[in-house]
């Protein structure tokens, strides 16, 4: 396979963009858990008392 530089740059460029593009919606994602559970647990009583799920 003869990939001309330019292909190989886009290459490169493309998978590293994808990458950090997992990495951020990884990221982004285990933040928002991280804040429901902390609100989940600061809202602990309330959410035990009326049976709302926050």
């Amino acid at each position: 396979m003869g990939l001309s530089p330019d292909a190989a740059l886009w290459a490169i460029i493309v998978g590293v963009a994808g990458f950090l593009g997992i990495v951020a919606v990884v990221s982004w994602g285990l933040g928002q858990y991280r804040v429901k559970r902390l609100a989940r647990r600061n809202t602990g009583a309330y959410e035990h008392r009326t049976g709302v799920d926050v």
